[in-house]
């Protein structure tokens, strides 16, 4: 809090934070495989991810949804014996399919993830519910935080003998698990998929900060 002669200036941060269903649904599938050479480490992978996004594609999901975000190349090691014993080179890739309005294509996605695990032991699966923002929703969580930060100012100014006469300075800091699928995305909830028939729909939060400078005399 700043004094003058005749206001104060009172700063706070208020936080308006929302929880909702997830809506959109990002499955992570990390092909690998070892052999003797990185070559033929790779040809295998390449078989596999070739196999997997014409099973993707067969169940609708638009090329736009469907990204490749990382190869690796390693040699690759195993215990034995208490020591440590060279297996071949590994290759892995990295591959992710956004699935959106979830809860109305959980079978699709179900169909999905069973296809591309069946006699496949060169597979892992990781899940992300995430939620794609609506203006709606940006605006809630920003007057829930413009009220939580009236609130606290008040209650200072209160104790002070003061009273709040209008807000001067607003600034935001944007922190959530919203979806952005320009600006890499962010999920609350991850599960390891165990090719199961049942999907349990993640809740994900958001929320959103303000920083506010009220007047008061």
């Amino acid at each position: 809090m700043e004094n003058s002669s005749k206001t104060s200036i009172i700063s706070v941060v208020g936080s308006g934070h929302i929880e909702t269903e997830a809506n959109i649904l990002e499955i992570e599938i990390e092909v690998y495989k070892t052999t003797d050479s990185i070559s033929q480490s790779q040809k295998e992978v390449n078989k596999v991810v070739n196999d997997v996004i014409n099973i993707i594609k067969q169940n609708n999901i638009k090329d736009k949804d469907i990204h490749t975000t990382s190869i690796k190349f390693r040699p690759n090691y195993t215990w034995k014996e208490n020591s440590i014993e060279y297996t071949g080179q590994k290759v892995e890739q990295t591959l992710v399919c956004f699935i959106d309005n979830i809860k109305n294509n959980i079978d699709k996605a179900v169909n999905i993830l069973d296809s591309i695990t069946v006699n496949n032991n060169s597979i892992s699966l990781d899940l992300n519910f995430g939620i794609k923002e609506d203006r709606d929703m940006v605006l809630k969580c920003r007057e829930l935080a413009y009220q939580d930060g009236f609130e606290k100012a008040k209650k200072y100014a209160e104790l002070a003998g003061l009273k709040i006469i209008k807000a001067v300075k607003i600034s935001e800091n944007k922190s959530s698990s919203y979806y952005d699928r320009e600006n890499a995305g962010h999920y609350l909830c991850e599960m390891f998929y165990d090719s199961s028939t049942q999907l349990p729909l993640g809740k994900v939060e958001k929320t959103m900060e303000l920083y506010i400078d009220f007047i008061a005399e």
